[in-house]
């Protein structure tokens, strides 16, 4: 059961941190930050995988 949450608790909480820190940087700074910010983090992310 451990095992399970741990590993869809990044499913639930990317949609709600992905969607705040998108609207975040497209108020506040550049549109062009959010592809920018994907790019490093795809890379943790398949590191991490």
């Amino acid at each position: 059961m451990a095992a399970i949450a741990f590993i869809t608790l990044q499913g639930q909480i990317g949609p709600l941190v992905g969607s705040a820190l998108g609207g975040f940087l497209v108020e506040y700074a550049s549109w062009h930050w959010i592809f920018l910010i994907n790019l490093p983090m795809g890379i943790i992310g398949a590191m991490v995988t």
